[in-house]
């Protein structure tokens, strides 16, 4: 499915999340900690990570949206987790806590 039609059919944005279970169990008190830190993060950062992973587009997808090369792509996501990961532990929260 392509980025316009997860769009068209609501899945895209918070409540595409909650509505697709994309929450993987996470107490509420984990999902507030977690979009605080995802909110902490750079604009492109959370577009990127977004893209990603809760919409679900590939490289060349995101690449076409971010209007950015393929393969920029994979070294931006690289850098974004690196950062998503740094505030996430600047924070106290481990990837136990969201398993």
């Amino acid at each position: 499915m392509s980025f316009e039609d997860r769009r068209k059919s609501g899945g895209v944005g918070y409540r595409g999340v909650e509505r697709e279970g994309a929450t993987g169990g996470l107490t509420c008190e984990s999902r507030i900690d977690v979009r605080r830190a995802f909110e902490a993060l750079g604009a492109r950062d959370r577009e990127l990570l977004w893209l990603a992973y809760v919409v679900g587009l590939s490289h060349r997808e995101i690449a076409t949206v971010a209007r950015v090369g393929e393969s920029s792509v994979r070294v931006l996501l690289y850098r974004a987790r690196s950062r998503f990961s740094k505030v996430l532990d600047g924070r106290g929260i481990g990837s136990e806590d969201l398993a």
